[in-house]
């Protein structure tokens, strides 16, 4: 994604987003900074720009809450300014299906449930990373090479993004993993700690599609907060603190 006005988009918490079950809430998004990461986009291909990557803050609103959350930007082309809000539905990756894959998300008519599952890997990748860098097996990467995995993904594979040999590589492998429909929605199926802010309405000329970490189990977990609401009549929601950084410029 690329921000304008001074060095976009964010890192932060986790988010405890309180809304209707299972699957859809409808809220308010705004990136408020950005982190000290920067990827150029100067390899083969590449348009030249330098992009804030990994994990952006945000300021979730929803009905009258509004949460600090990590929000990791996976539209490149997309533009958005700092503390300018859109609105998007919350999608869980675990909710995401062959069938519904095209409605509920911006790429999934492209990249369908194989990519998704591939850029789900890639963004837990990035909420994890330490000093933007994440070790995945035998192999480092650093936070510009896994958010322009991303990023070339959704861009439809195209030139406009130039990746290094260890981008590639990773982004080759992932997409092997998931080469089929069954392996794709097994790996989204255990994604229970993670969802997509999807712009809405689809047609929408402001906002970016992103991720954002949730409570592990995703709407079961909120289900059974509910459930204790009703016992108690309180529901205490605990955002996590900061997680990481990034943005694109």
């Amino acid at each position: 994604m690329k921000l304008k006005g001074v060095g976009l988009a964010v890192i932060a918490g986790a988010a405890l987003l309180c809304a209707t079950l299972p699957a859809f809430s409808q809220l308010s998004v705004k990136i408020t900074s950005g982190g000290p990461y920067k990827w150029t986009n100067s390899l083969k291909g590449g348009d030249g720009s330098t992009s804030y990557v990994g994990v952006y803050s945000a300021l979730i609103t929803s009905g009258k809450k509004t949460y600090a959350t990590g929000f990791v930007c996976d539209d490149y082309n997309a533009v958005v300014t700092l503390n300018k809000p859109w609105n998007a539905k919350e999608v869980w990756a675990s909710s995401l299906t062959v069938a519904n894959v095209a409605a509920d998300t911006k790429f999934g008519a492209s990249i369908g449930v194989r990519g998704y599952a591939v850029v789900a890997a890639l963004v837990e990748d990035i909420f994890q990373s330490k000093g933007g860098k994440d070790t995945i097996g035998a192999t480092t990467y650093s936070v510009a090479e896994l958010n322009s995995a991303i990023w070339f993904l959704t861009a439809g594979n195209t030139a406009k993004i130039g990746l290094d040999a260890n981008a590639k590589s990773l982004l080759a492998s992932l997409e092997a993993l998931y080469g089929t429909n069954a392996a794709a929605l097994a790996a989204l199926a255990s994604d229970t700690h993670l969802a997509i802010l999807d712009v809405t309405p689809a047609n929408a000329q402001y906002g970016q599609e992103g991720w954002i970490p949730v409570p592990e189990g995703g709407a079961t977990a909120l289900y059974l907060l509910l459930v204790l609401a009703s016992c108690f009549g309180v529901m205490f929601f605990v955002p996590r603190k900061p997680v990481g950084v990034c943005q694109a410029l």
